[in-house]
């Protein structure tokens, strides 16, 4: 469903994910739902991504906080040659900037959520052309289209 759509036939989602979206040297992805332990990810053992929750699955410091913490310590771990994290000083802009400010808001968030849209989109396409019944998108279909080789931002 795409914002604004009316919902007919069956009732829709009220699954929200946030995907943080961050320049990584290691290409790894961080993921933020709603609910701490998702039934449609309850029997996945290992994930390639760092799942958080949030009741309102909103970004909050807290979150933020563990995931730099991680990184932090993922780099000590590898013994990569970077800046320590206790030598950083990280600055939050206000909401709302302007794209000026917020490098990754220069279409890299555009390109990528219409190559998400695209690959859902694909997803049912495939599945009236077979002639199936449409598929039922749970959080872990859409954790999986969110893979950011599955959503090259290139294209």
């Amino acid at each position: 469903m795409f914002k604004d759509d009316e919902c007919r036939g069956r009732k829709q989602s009220k699954i929200c994910l946030t995907m943080l979206l961050a320049a990584r040297e290691d290409g790894t992805e961080k993921l933020l739902g709603g609910s701490e332990k998702p039934r449609c990810i309850a029997k996945v053992k290992s994930f390639l991504f760092k799942y958080k929750a949030d009741t309102k699955a909103w970004m909050t410091s807290e979150i933020f906080g563990y995931w730099l913490k991680s990184l932090d310590i993922s780099m000590r771990v590898k013994k990569r040659k970077n800046i320590a994290l206790k030598n950083v000083s990280v600055k939050f802009f206000p909401e709302n900037t302007t794209s000026k400010l917020q490098p990754i808001d220069q279409g890299l968030i555009r390109n990528y959520k219409f190559n998400y849209r695209r690959q859902l989109v694909r997803k049912l396409v495939d599945a009236i052309d077979e002639g199936s019944i449409l598929p039922k998108i749970n959080a872990l279909d859409s954790v999986r289209m969110m893979d950011m080789e599955k959503c090259d931002t290139e294209d």
